[in-house]
């Protein structure tokens, strides 16, 4: 059975989004559906297909894990805030653009 992050990174591929394997990296260590949601539609746009590839990796990733309670502690705002000043740029693009970092 493949991992929460070769499942996201085998969508990422069939959506035609290359190169993200960093991102994939970084999303994978975030504590919340919100987060997750932010950075993914921030980065890939803000459409159903999006929402929904957030919400199923969220929901492998995270399991029963309540997001409203991973979020609301102290500590994890401050390592959510230090996340966010080392977000990496997306690296990645539609391979039908045909930019290839090959």
């Amino acid at each position: 059975m493949a991992t929460a992050k070769q499942w996201l990174s085998q969508q990422l591929v069939e959506l035609g989004w290359v190169g993200l394997d960093d991102v994939v990296e970084y999303i994978s260590k975030l504590d919340s559906l919100e987060e997750i949601q932010i950075y993914m539609t921030s980065l890939l746009g803000d459409t159903p297909v999006v929402v929904d590839l957030a919400q199923r990796f969220s929901s492998m990733n995270l399991g029963s894990v309540d997001s409203t309670v991973a979020s609301s502690s102290a500590g994890k705002k401050a390592k959510r805030r230090e996340r966010k000043r080392a977000i990496p740029s997306g690296k990645g693009s539609p391979a039908t653009e045909g930019n290839s970092n090959e």
